[in-house]
């Protein structure tokens, strides 16, 4: 998809976990309220919001959410269930997911 610029959260969405990746202008945030991840992309300068990069809805609401060391891969730990998911990092997809 293509960006979207946007300098706020819609009105009653707000994110529950925030990421940052560990090597580039990026982070990653989750929301117990509306199941899914989003990807987005700081400006390089001061003049510009944030926009949105990816998104990718889940089953479950999701509580926590870290990029691996190599900022290739975001770990999502769901809400209210032990379940963890493994996604690739620029497209938000899907790799595994286990119950613990």
């Amino acid at each position: 998809p293509g960006s979207t610029a946007m300098t706020s959260p819609p009105p009653g969405r707000y994110a529950h976990a925030v990421a940052t990746h560990p090597r580039s202008l990026f982070f990653a945030t989750a929301s117990a309220c509306d199941p899914s991840v989003r990807l987005w992309r700081l400006p390089s300068s001061c003049s510009g919001g944030v926009s949105l990069q990816a998104l990718q809805p889940l089953p479950l609401p999701c509580a926590a959410l870290a990029f691996g060391p190599e900022g290739d891969r975001i770990a999502l730990c769901a809400a209210r269930a032990p379940r963890v998911y493994l996604l690739h990092a620029s497209s938000l997809a899907r790799l595994a997911e286990a119950s613990l």
